[in-house]
């Protein structure tokens, strides 16, 4: 079968082996604030269900930003567009994601400086400028954005997504805890976790993979076949099992960038 032009086009992009961001694991978020010295000038991206148990109590003087504040569901063109609008561009200088896969392509756009039009970078008619530093934090273990350079917008009018791909946008940090996971209820473990596999399974068998993500891969699907079962059916809980699947889950984004 041919190959069409846009995929012919990616291929030829495929010059060099990106491993990023930096990845680290901390205990809680209080111990991850405290390192990175969260202060004024850093903007939280979240979800108020995750703020109140998680930092209310640690009294931070950073922005905390709900996305369900700027409309319910999937990004999309109108959702970044209102932030843009809530969040002025010179009032931050890091942009920490808080939460799933929406959150963290949001909070990628947010790190971009200010297009004439958010419809227009994604058809790269604009030029992709990546000004501010972002920090990735997922609470869920499936769409690895917190590993790869896609920022996704959905058309809420057709369900059409659109993705931006661009390696500038590739979060600078991702914290990668487990904790974080625990209380996903069983249906959205199972999503992302197939999400999660099916990102392995389609860069190990992609003709354009090579020798660092086939081992990436392989090392991601044994994690995901071993362990996401049995955090399902709760036969192992244990950190050991929340900890394979999580890096597994940011493997996937990576390998599949």
């Amino acid at each position: 079968m041919a190959m069409d032009a846009f995929s012919a086009s990616l291929m030829q992009e495929k010059r060099e082996i990106i491993i990023d961001p930096t990845i680290y694991k901390f205990a809680n978020f209080g111990e991850f604030a405290a390192e990175f010295k969260l202060g004024e000038r850093d903007v939280v991206l979240t979800n108020e269900f995750i703020y109140k148990p998680f930092m209310e109590e640690l009294g931070l003087k950073s922005k905390f930003v709900f996305q369900e504040k700027f409309g319910a569901g999937e990004p999309s063109e109108a959702m970044i567009e209102t932030m843009y609008e809530a969040i002025p561009y010179d009032s931050y200088d890091r942009v920490i994601a808080v939460g799933g896969g929406a959150i963290m392509d949001l909070c990628k756009l947010l790190g971009c400086k200010r297009p004439n039009s958010v419809h227009e970078l994604y058809f790269k008619r604009e030029p992709v400028v990546h000004e501010k530093e972002v920090i990735a934090i997922p609470t869920t273990c499936g769409t690895g954005s917190e590993g790869n350079g896609f920022a996704v917008l959905t058309n809420p009018e057709n369900g059409d997504k659109k993705s931006l791909r661009c390696s500038a946008i590739i979060a600078k940090v991702s914290i990668v805890d487990p904790e974080c996971m625990r209380t996903m209820p069983k249906k959205v473990l199972a999503s992302v976790g197939f999400d999660a596999l099916c990102h392995c399974i389609e860069a190990y068998t992609s003709k354009i993979a090579q020798p660092f993500s086939d081992a990436l891969s392989l090392y991601a699907i044994e994690a995901i076949a071993e362990n996401l079962v049995n955090l399902y059916t709760g036969a192992d809980t244990s950190a050991e099992a929340w900890e394979k699947v999580t890096i597994a889950s940011t493997i996937g984004g990576m390998v599949i960038n």
